[in-house]
């Protein structure tokens, strides 16, 4: 069988670290896990305020097209959020 291991990176808003992030290694495979969010900045701050967001609002906020690709692990999909 294939082993599985899943560990947990904590929020560290010092390390501009905001949210937490489940990392799971899945065979050769290393995954990270993250609730989908939206974020928005005070003027003249690059610390970002996070909330719970959409699939859409999650991948708009995305700097690489690649990140902005999303597995529903439900269809076995891929999903484009972005067109």
């Amino acid at each position: 069988g294939t082993e599985v291991k899943m560990g947990v990176i904590q929020a560290n808003p010092d390390q501009s670290k905001h949210l937490e992030t489940a990392t799971m290694r899945l065979g050769e495979h290393e995954i990270d896990i993250v609730n989908l969010r939206t974020e928005s900045y005070s003027e003249g701050s690059r610390i970002p305020t996070i909330a719970i967001g959409t699939p859409t609002e999650d991948a708009e906020r995305r700097d690489f097209c690649m990140n902005a690709l999303f597995y529903n692990v439900n269809t076995g999909a891929v999903e484009d959020w972005t067109g």
